[in-house]
């Protein structure tokens, strides 16, 4: 998946450089990958305790990454059930 590829209204909260994460989709202005936060999620971890987990998140991006795995469920089918109720 590339960035550019995200719906606009989402862009704005990632980024992806090859010599960061390997590529992988996170968090803009973070080393957290959006699969990351969605693994926590799916595994049921609140979104305050992966704040605290993750300091350089807030609870606007945890929020950002769940409603990306929405709109880009091919790549996330596993967890979009599971964390609908935070969008």
């Amino acid at each position: 998946m590339n960035l550019s590829d995200i719906p606009r209204n989402l862009r704005d909260w990632f980024e992806q450089t090859p010599e960061v994460l390997g590529g992988k989709l996170r968090v803009r202005g973070t080393r957290v990958s959006v699969e990351q936060v969605l693994e926590l999620l799916e595994a049921g971890v609140a979104p305050a305790a992966i704040i605290k987990s993750l300091p350089s998140l807030d609870l606007s991006s945890v929020i950002a990454a769940a409603a990306f795995a929405r709109v880009w469920p091919s790549d996330f089918s596993s967890l979009v059930g599971k964390i609908t109720r935070l969008v």
